[in-house]
């Protein structure tokens, strides 16, 4: 079973990248694919695969493939397209049994130890929430008929050229999206003049009685109820978001060879996402030099 996992990232070297190209290391079985002007200075592994690119590589990639006029500004963007990655990247990932997506802000487990052969036999979809799927680990089945199913999003070619807002539609749209604050900037917020306040708030409760696919959630769900796909949905979440609604400041996350757990729960990880503290002063990285062993806290990535 071939697996590809495609990350298009731009701007700013990650201070953990490293650290993540590590864990990916100890998954052979999958192979990852950097599409990203990202540096990175450590040595890397056969299954991770740097193509050098910025984002107006991507907009001519999107542009071709899904003969739109793409124009990303604002990276955070790239989310809405995610499900469109098996069209997009087809080029790249034509070879592979399975295609899917994930976030940088990540450190793996050994995948195999939750995601087993036959899974990948026996479904179509395997994705790491029960509720809704995630935007930050989902892999599809790489046929025509998956890799089209974006299609059937709700208003999808305007969503897609709309550079303004983030719809939330790798994951559970909110039908309207959210307005960027500005090109750079990966925060967004509604509208906050009165008036348009007013007509986005009828414009949600009107789109949400409506049985209507927002989102690849809502997609793949009435797929699923038609016989036509079988979606594998795991709980693997553990995230310094998680720890923060708990009240929990004393979380320990622990990567030794290839194996990830929470020290303080005894129980092994798939991979632990890392939302919150990356981008806080406080959270510090030890500098890498191929560690067998390291920890995440709270407050950094500690050898």
């Amino acid at each position: 079973m071939k697996i590809i996992i495609i990350v298009p990232y731009f701007g700013k070297t990650p201070g953990w990248i490293d650290y993540f190209i590590k864990s990916c290391s100890y998954n052979p079985e999958i192979n990852w694919l950097l599409f990203s002007d990202i540096i990175i200075k450590s040595w890397l592994p056969k299954n991770v695969h740097l193509e050098k690119a910025d984002i107006e590589d991507f907009n001519k990639l999107a542009t071709s493939k899904l003969n739109l006029p793409i124009n990303i500004i604002n990276l955070y963007k790239l989310c809405d397209f995610k499900p469109a990655f098996g069209h997009i990247f087809y080029d790249y990932i034509r070879d592979f049994d399975f295609w899917g997506y994930c976030d940088l802000d990540l450190i793996f487990g050994k995948i195999s130890n939750f995601i087993k052969e036959f899974h990948f036999k026996n479904f179509d979809i395997i994705t790491t929430r029960k509720e809704y799927m995630a935007g930050h680990f989902t892999l599809y089945k790489n046929n025509f008929n998956t890799n089209q199913l974006y299609m059937n999003i709700w208003n999808i070619k305007k969503i897609l050229r709309d550079n303004n807002r983030h719809y939330c539609i790798d994951e559970k749209s909110n039908y309207i999206g959210y307005k960027f604050l500005n090109k750079n900037s990966g925060n967004f917020k509604i509208i906050p003049n009165t008036i348009q306040r007013a007509i986005n708030s009828i414009r949600y409760r009107s789109l949400k009685i409506l049985p209507l696919k927002y989102d690849i959630s809502r997609v793949l769900e009435k797929e699923e109820k038609l016989g036509n796909i079988k979606i594998l949905r795991l709980y693997c979440i553990y995230s310094d978001l998680m720890y923060n609604r708990q009240n929990n400041s004393n979380w320990l996350i622990e990567w030794n060879n290839g194996i990830l757990f929470d020290s303080n729960a005894y129980q092994e990880l798939m991979y632990f996402h890392f939302i919150l503290n990356k981008n806080k002063r406080k959270f510090k990285i030890t500098p890498y030099s191929n560690q067998s062993k390291f920890k995440i806290r709270i407050d950094g990535i500690y050898s």
